[in-house]
């Protein structure tokens, strides 16, 4: 008997103990066989481990690595190694981020990323030291938040107003309705009947979770105007995504109340990096420059560059907007949730990009991963089996909403 985790579950094997979901009800009895449709239900339920009649996990990934080319095996662990590198190797959460990059890196050739296509062409850049308040103000290079959303946030302050009033403010924008509804009818959901209407997206997904999805879809387009020659927004954006669909699986995971609030911050996380792209080009080369060099956070060399780094940036631009502060904070703090009192939404996005830029879900500029905070591990207390699970479950999803959310961007960026 032993645990094998959710992505390595097949059938024929026999449950060797109950199995039961987060919230306590019982799924299947032990002795069960089984078979796709009991996996299936089993991932559906959130489950991330099983007890297994005469197997577990060691043995199952001890079988997979002798199957492996010993140049290949040896390729796909020197990767890892580097990417994870700034972590704590003794802490149990890190050696499994290093066995699901591990596997993944197996799984689709080892690569090693080459972050985003910067070209410095803006030589006299570097001479330019941003400003901060400058930058988020709105009085730089940058497009103003989409009124349609706007006028969405501002109605949801308002207690007394009905659901039907925002989705009629959300309809308005016919290109942000058909998005949005792709969105609600993809696997991100995986609703049984398909969904027409935004006053029905209304009702099936919340108000305050669809104009959540309204600011992440709106944004993208914001940015959309970034010339492929500075940076590969669709790598960027990728990224984006991902660390923003990772941080909806995991917040699930966590028993968090809003997962479409943590999809959004972590499509967002990264904002403040597209505004000093947007202003100071060459400095971004120059940071990203510097991290490869010196195989550094690409965070911690900003902060030297510039006084501050993109995760302050972005934090303040979204203050400014008058976005929600949950949002705010998730993005400001992600690099550092556990500075203050440890905020739920940065440190789930912290978690995510993590895992994202550890397995190369897409590229944001950073050479290698961030360090793990032990701290917000603990606040979190997910197990060590939902991360491999949610890289799983989030390559379904990713084609499938990256096609809705990235159509257009890269014709933007041509």
């Amino acid at each position: 008997m032993g645990t094998v985790y959710i992505e390595d579950l097949r059938p024929g094997m026999v449950l060797s103990a109950d199995v039961r979901s987060r919230q306590g009800r019982l799924l299947f009895s032990s002795g069960l066989s089984l078979d796709e449709l009991s996996i299936q239900t089993l991932k559906f339920w959130g489950v991330t481990e099983t007890l297994i009649e005469g197997v577990d996990q060691e043995t199952l990934d001890h079988e997979r690595i002798r199957e492996l080319d010993p140049a290949q095996a040896k390729a796909a662990w020197d990767e890892t190694n580097r990417r994870l590198r700034l972590s704590d190797q003794n802490h149990s959460a890190v050696r499994e981020l290093k066995r699901v990059t591990f596997i993944n890196l197996v799984q689709n050739g080892v690569v090693v990323p080459v972050p985003g296509n910067l070209k410095n062409n803006h030589a006299g850049d570097h001479k330019k030291r941003p400003d901060l308040a400058r930058l988020a103000n709105g009085t730089s290079k940058l497009a103003s938040m989409p009124g349609i959303v706007a006028q969405a946030l501002d109605a949801l302050k308002n207690p007394n107003i009905s659901f039907t009033y925002v989705a009629e403010i959300i309809s308005k924008d016919t290109a942000l309705s058909a998005k949005l509804l792709k969105l609600v009818n993809s696997a991100l959901y995986g609703f049984p009947e398909p969904i027409d209407t935004i006053s029905r997206a209304v009702t099936v997904v919340g108000a305050s979770r669809l104009t959540s999805l309204a600011l992440g879809v709106s944004l993208i387009n914001v940015f959309g105007s970034i010339p492929r020659e500075v940076l590969d927004m669709r790598s960027f954006w990728e990224h984006s995504l991902a660390c923003g669909v990772l941080a909806r699986l995991l917040a699930v995971t966590a028993g968090h109340p809003n997962e479409e609030r943590c999809f959004v911050a972590g499509l967002l996380h990264d904002i403040g990096r597209l505004v000093m792209l947007k202003n100071h080009p060459g400095l971004v080369a120059q940071a990203i420059a510097q991290a490869q060099k010196e195989s550094r956070q690409l965070f911690e060399v900003e902060q030297g560059l510039w006084g501050f780094d993109h995760a302050t940036l972005g934090g303040q631009l979204l203050a400014n907007w008058k976005f929600p502060s949950s949002l705010e904070r998730a993005v400001a703090e992600h690099h550092h949730p556990g500075s203050k009192t440890i905020h739920q939404d940065a440190a789930l996005v912290h978690l995510a990009d993590i895992l994202a830029q550890a397995v190369g879900l897409g590229q944001s500029g950073s050479p290698i991963a961030p360090a793990l905070s032990a701290e917000v591990w603990e606040h979190l207390n997910i197990p060590n089996s939902a991360l491999g699970a949610a890289v799983a479950q989030a390559q379904r999803q990713l084609d499938d909403i990256g096609h809705i959310l990235l159509s257009g961007n890269e014709e933007a960026n041509a």
